[in-house]
């Protein structure tokens, strides 16, 4: 059986590295001139060296990401503790709060004794008590985090100064729009597992070009600079695959099983208009778009260098409150011995100074609300179709937070559902909760 995988992301990339160990025939296409995975990784020159790092800042943990540890297991990726501070400050004014262990409630001393942290921290406390007793209980899908905050009055201070700065510049990377629509019990979760003790936050060691040369290390084919320009079902139970190749030459091929893993968005414009049914689901997902700078401009930072974290969350209020995380790259990557101070900003609610700029990418992240989840339901119902032959995974296809982990599970459920057995299998999630 031959088998086409289209998108190089890490559900791409599962896939096709759980195919080819299972002795399949697989053809890997991306349209860039590089893995897509690591296509944004930054590299500059400064004091004689060359450093890399990953865009986006890449880190787990075992609960949160379950199955994509698993996979750096199976992979022998080596990893290392992230040093997980974290500061909240206004823009232009001073640090609030500087957090030691990052998600969990380890308070920076000298903040215990400031009224305003103490109280963001007892309301961090009271709502993750709420959430666990509420996510025991059953918390409706089709509840907002907005509606939920409401409902049981949580602190709007809070809510402005902590736990949305947090979610929309970090974890979720989404406006705070987004954030009030997005399912509470996705955001309950996340808040259980990235708050439980003993949980420590890491990241690969040798960065995601790494993961990628284990992934592609094996048989499979990968065809780099190869545009998938259109997707059509065959009468004689076969894939059809209108393919450009670097110099513009177009050719046709066919193929037993095609995973997509492209966005959804980006799916959906391949799709021959005869495939109405996938159209419709992947015409409902959606996307915003995520501004990320590396760059060297403090002015992005809280304003006194002693009080910098590894995270670092400046909000800002008015008719459209937003927040954005600057990553102090040379504590996130431990093993920089860079004396200058580079950056990360994610969302910069701020522009940094432009001759401090190293690199400007501009990332789709899905949106997740309650009409995302019907579209997530109604394709994961598509998977059980007989004598199926196109597939659709990444990020977006599987329930949760749209991260690597979510990327890894669809296309672990994808293979389930072609009947390949996956090396990883699904991780009990129930397990380590």
């Amino acid at each position: 059986m031959k088998f086409a995988v289209i998108g190089s992301g890490i559900a791409g990339l599962t896939a096709a590295w759980a195919l080819d160990h299972q002795g399949c025939d697989v053809e890997l296409f991306e349209s860039r001139d590089s893995v897509a995975m690591a296509a944004h990784t930054v590299e500059f020159e400064s004091e004689g060296q060359v450093w890399l790092g990953d865009v986006p800042s890449r880190m787990f943990n075992r609960l949160q990401w379950p199955n994509l540890c698993r996979l750096y297991e199976q992979l022998g990726v080596a990893t290392v503790p992230v040093e997980p501070s974290q500061t909240f400050c206004q823009s232009n004014g001073p640090v609030y709060l500087r957090m030691n262990n990052g998600y969990r409630t380890e308070v920076d001393k000298k903040f215990l004794f400031q009224s305003r942290g103490r109280k963001l921290l007892k309301a961090a406390a009271n709502l993750k008590a709420i959430g666990v007793s509420d996510l025991a209980d059953g918390v409706p899908s089709d509840l907002s985090l907005g509606a939920y905050l409401r409902d049981r009055q949580v602190s709007s201070e809070f809510v402005r100064d902590f736990l949305y700065p947090t979610l929309s510049s970090t974890v979720c990377t989404c406006s705070y729009a987004s954030l009030d629509d997005y399912p509470a019990s996705v955001i309950l979760d996340v808040l259980r597992s990235l708050t439980s003790e003993g949980e420590t936050l890491f990241k690969t060691a040798h960065g995601t070009r790494d993961v990628v040369q284990r992934l592609v290390s094996g048989s499979v084919s990968l065809r780099l600079s190869t545009e998938i320009c259109r997707i059509a079902i065959l009468p004689h139970a076969q894939v059809e695959l209108t393919v450009k190749k670097a110099g513009g030459q177009v050719d046709i091929e066919a193929f037993d099983q095609v995973i997509v893993c492209t966005q959804a968005n980006q799916a959906h414009d391949l799709l021959a208009e005869s495939l109405t049914e996938d159209r419709d689901i992947l015409s409902m997902f959606h996307y915003e778009s995520v501004p990320v700078v590396v760059h060297t401009d403090s002015s992005l930072m809280p304003s006194q260098v002693n009080q910098w974290g590894t995270f670092n969350m400046v909000s800002q209020a008015g008719d459209e409150p937003a927040a954005m995380c600057s990553v102090w790259m040379n504590q996130f990557h431990s093993d920089w011995q860079l004396t200058s101070p580079v950056f990360q900003t994610i969302n910069p609610i701020l522009e940094p100074n432009p001759e401090s700029v190293i690199q400007r990418v501009v990332l789709q992240r899905p949106i997740v609300n309650a009409h995302s989840q019907i579209a997530w339901r109604r394709l994961a119902e598509a998977r059980l179709q007989q004598n199926r032959r196109l597939w659709f995974c990444g990020s977006y296809a599987a329930a949760g937070v749209p991260l690597l982990e979510t990327g890894v599970v669809s296309a672990i459920e994808v293979l389930s559902a072609l009947g390949v057995e996956s090396p990883l299998g699904l991780a009990d999630v129930s397990a380590v909760n």
